[in-house]
């Protein structure tokens, strides 16, 4: 039990980074195209890009969400990940 819970907790903290890695490539992507400086206008510029690109930036986010499950699901089943390694068997000797 201990396993599938830092399995979801793990899959939750690689959702987020990646997650916040795309936010920060895009805002860098978004204000390299937009000549602004203010606020407002980066913000209209957000949306409209938003707007313009809705299946690509769907896909992407897809994406996201199936990588950070193969993280955590292989790196849960191999014992990669902290707190998710098996505990040795018992021997039967008493050792």
């Amino acid at each position: 039990m201990k396993r599938v819970i830092f399995g979801i907790i793990w899959f939750i903290v690689s959702w987020l980074i990646l997650t916040i890695a795309d936010m920060i490539v895009m805002g860098t992507v978004i204000s390299s195209t937009a000549k602004t400086a203010d606020f407002q206008g980066g913000l209209q510029a957000g949306i409209a890009f938003g707007k313009a690109h809705a299946g690509v930036l769907l896909g992407i986010r897809l994406g996201i969400l199936l990588i950070a499950l193969l993280i955590a699901v292989i790196g849960t089943l191999k014992g990669v990940l902290p707190g998710t390694k098996r505990r040795p068997a018992p021997t039967t000797d008493g050792r």
